[in-house]
C-alpha cells in the first residue's frame, strides 16, 4: 500500500491538474482549490479554473481521525472505501439520485465525484426557508431502491450474507453507537448542549423508561442486518435544486453504510425534518413563511414513508427473484403475499419512531448539533424548542405505533406529535 499523505489547498490542486481524467473534468486553465467540508470527518475540495465559470468537480479525502474530536481521537481510512462502494452500488440502482463517481483511489483515500453546483444542502435550505415540495417523498423513494436491491427482498440470502460482510463497517458504526445511542445519556466530557436545558438534560438521563427504550433502539442498531443503509440519513446529506423539483434530489456522504435496521435510515430523516418543524418558532424570517415552511416539514415526515412504501409495493412483487418471499413459497396468493408485505413494512414503521427520537435527542445534548439550532442566538428561545423536541423525542421513543390498517399512514402518530408541539407554541409567535 502506497505511503498515505493528507491533502492540502496546493498539493490537491496540482494533483487534479496531473490526473488525465480529473484535469479533463475541471477543465482547461490555472487549477485553484477551495475546501469545503464541515469539519466533522473528511477534507472536501472543489475546483475552478481561471478559464471555467463554475465547479464541476469535488474529491474527499479521508483522515487518520475523526477531525470534530481531533487527532486524540484516532480512525482508520477505510471509511471511504464504504463511501466509495456504497456510491458506485447507488449510481446502478438509483442513478441520478446520487453523485457520479469520477475516480476513486482507495490507498489515498479519496473519492472524486459530480460537484453539483446547482445544488444546495437540504438543511441549509430549510434553515433558509425554502420550500421542500417533492424531496422529502424522493428520500424515501431512494431508500426503498436500497433496501430492496440490498436485502432477500430481492437477493439470494447467501448473497446478501456476502454483502453483509463487505459492508461491515465497525468503526463508524461504533461512531454512531456512541455519539446517538449511548454518550449523551450519561455525564461524558464530550458532550455539549445549551446551558438552558440543564434541568431537562439531567430529566432524561434519570429516566429509566426512556433509557430502557433507547437501549433497545440500540440493540435493534448493533444486532438488525436488514438491508444496507446509508448510515447517516439526515438534512445534511441531502442535495436539493433551488427550485425544489423532485428530479434534483440527490443524496450524498454515505461513508457510515453497513447493513442495519432500515428504520434507522428513516427514522433520522424524519427526526432531522421534526427539528427542522419546531425551530422554525425561533429562526429569523416571515412568521406566516415559517408557519408554511412547518407544515410542510410536518409534511415530509408522511410523505418520505409513503415514497418508502410505494417504491416497495412497486418493486417487491411475486416475480422477485429474493429468498424473503419467493414466487415459489406464494403460489399465486396474491392476498397472502399483499399481507406478509403490510406487516413486513409496518414491523419497520414500528421501529422509526425509536430510532428518530435517539437522533432528536443526541442532536439537543450531544456532541454535535444541527445548524438549525445552533442558529438560534437567544439561548432561551433555543430552549424552548429543544424542550420541545425532547418531548416529541420522549413520545417517539414510548408512544407506540398507530394501529392502522393501512400501511401508508403507519407513521402518522409521528408527524401529529410534532404537530402537537408546534400547536402549544402558536401563541408564542
Amino acid at each position: 500500500m502506497a505511503d498515505f499523505k493528507a491533502f492540502d489547498i496546493e498539493s490537491v490542486s496540482k494533483f487534479v491538474g496531473q490526473h488525465e481524467k480529473l484535469r479533463s473534468i475541471v477543465g482547461p486553465g490555472r487549477i485553484s482549490a477551495r475546501e469545503i467540508g464541515d469539519g466533522n470527518l473528511n477534507l472536501a475540495f472543489v475546483f475552478e479554473t481561471d478559464a471555467t465559470e463554475r465547479s464541476t468537480l469535488i474529491l474527499k479525502q479521508a483522515l487518520p481521525y475523526l477531525r470534530v474530536a481531533g487527532e486524540g481521537w484516532p480512525l482508520t481510512r477505510d471509511r471511504m472505501r464504504f463511501e466509495t462502494e456504497s456510491l458506485l452500488f447507488h449510481n446502478e440502482i438509483t442513478p441520478g439520485m446520487v453523485p457520479e463517481v469520477c475516480a476513486f483511489d482507495l490507498d489515498n483515500s479519496w473519492v472524486a465525484m459530480e460537484f453539483l453546483a446547482d445544488h444546495d444542502v437540504l438543511r441549509q435550505a430549510i434553515k433558509a426557508g425554502a420550500p421542500l415540495r417533492e424531496a422529502a417523498s424522493e428520500i424515501g423513494l431512494f431508500s426503498a431502491k436500497l433496501t430492496y436491491h440490498s436485502s432477500e427482498m430481492s437477493l439470494p440470502a447467501t448473497d446478501k450474507r456476502e454483502r453483509v460482510k463487505k459492508f461491515t463497517n465497525p468503526e463508524l458504526c461504533q461512531l454512531q453507537e456512541q455519539f446517538v445511542f449511548t454518550n449523551p445519556f450519561f455525564e461524558n466530557e464530550e458532550n455539549n448542549w445549551n446551558s438552558a436545558i440543564d434541568a431537562d438534560v439531567r430529566k432524561v438521563r434519570a429516566d429509566s423508561d426512556l433509557k430502557r427504550a433507547i437501549a433497545l433502539a440500540k440493540a435493534d442498531y448493533m444486532s438488525n442486518t436488514q438491508a444496507l443503509l446509508h448510515g447517516d440519513l439526515h438534512t445534511g446529506s441531502v442535495m436539493v435544486t433551488r427550485t425544489g423539483d423532485a428530479a434534483g434530489t440527490r443524496v450524498i456522504d454515505p461513508e457510515f453504510a453497513f447493513y442495519g435496521p432500515v428504520a434507522y435510515d428513516l427514522g433520522t430523516i424524519m427526526a432531522n425534518f421534526a427539528i427542522g418543524a419546531v425551530a422554525q418558532w425561533a429562526l429569523e424570517g416571515i412568521p406566516s413563511s415559517r408557519r408554511n415552511l412547518q407544515a410542510e416539514l410536518v409534511e415530509a415526515i408522511g410523505a418520505c414513508w409513503r415514497g418508502f412504501v410505494a417504491e416497495i409495493e412497486k418493486l417487491w412483487t411475486l416475480e422477485s427473484g429474493g429468498d424473503l418471499a419467493s414466487a415459489s413459497y406464494w403460489n399465486k396468493d396474491n392476498d397472502g403475499f399483499a399481507d406478509f408485505r403490510s406487516e413486513y413494512l409496518k414491523s419497520i414503521a414500528k421501529s422509526c419512531g425509536p430510532h428518530g427520537g435517539c437522533e432528536i435527542l443526541r442532536r439537543c445534548m450531544g456532541i454535535v448539533s444541527v445548524s438549525e439550532l445552533e442558529a438560534i442566538e437567544d439561548t432561551e428561545k433555543r430552549g424552548h424548542v429543544e424542550r420541545q423536541l425532547i418531548a416529541i423525542a420522549r413520545n417517539w421513543l414510548l408512544g407506540g405505533t398507530l394501529e392502522t390498517v393501512q400501511t401508508s399512514a403507519a407513521v402518522d402518530h409521528l408527524a401529529e406529535s410534532v404537530t402537537d408541539a408546534i400547536s402549544e407554541m402558536r401563541d408564542l409567535y
